[in-house]
């Protein structure tokens, strides 16, 4: 036998079950597992369809954590859902995210401060060209290719271009 409440496998004599004090009523196993079973196979496939939702919504706000509205209108093209609904649960995240950003948890040398982006990467000066005069009577010029230069400090976001100096964490 079985226990209704909690599953737990009582021997023959019982009256209540030993696990969570229940009342033992007389079942045959055959109709409580397969009960049991489907009532798991409903729970896992929800859990399922809430966790792929879950990694959808971190997928897309990673993307760009600082737009929730853009964020909110791709997951509602997405799952279908109302933008109201999409939206609010990108301004939730954006909340959370705010907060463990002040807390530390995401150091400016991850992420873009400007766009949200997590593809930034050293700031690189471009390339540019100098020209100089080289004799004042005969019209010569001199031409040189200044290369760019990487800086070891300043970071730039690859998909906005925006260049900043990380912040020093205090000790």
């Amino acid at each position: 036998m079985f226990c209704t409440e909690c599953g737990y496998k009582i021997e023959d004599g019982f009256k209540f079950c030993p696990n969570c004090g229940t009342k033992v009523m007389k079942i045959e196993e055959k109709e409580f597992t397969q009960k049991h079973v489907e009532e798991q196979q409903k729970i896992a496939q929800v859990e399922s369809e809430e966790e792929r939702l879950e990694h959808l919504i971190e997928e897309i706000f990673w993307r760009e954590p600082l737009r929730c509205s853009k964020n909110a209108g791709e997951l509602s093209r997405i799952t279908g859902m109302p933008f109201r609904q999409a939206l609010k649960i990108m301004d939730d995240k954006w909340k959370i995210f705010k907060k463990e950003r002040k807390e530390g948890k995401y150091p400016d040398t991850q992420y873009c401060p400007l766009c949200g982006s997590h593809n930034i990467g050293p700031y690189e000066t471009a390339a540019y060209t100098r020209t100089t005069k080289v004799d004042f009577f005969g019209e010569s010029y001199h031409t040189e290719v200044i290369p760019g230069k990487v800086s070891a400090t300043r970071l730039q976001c690859r998909q906005c271009n925006h260049s900043w100096t990380p912040k020093r964490k205090k000790k």
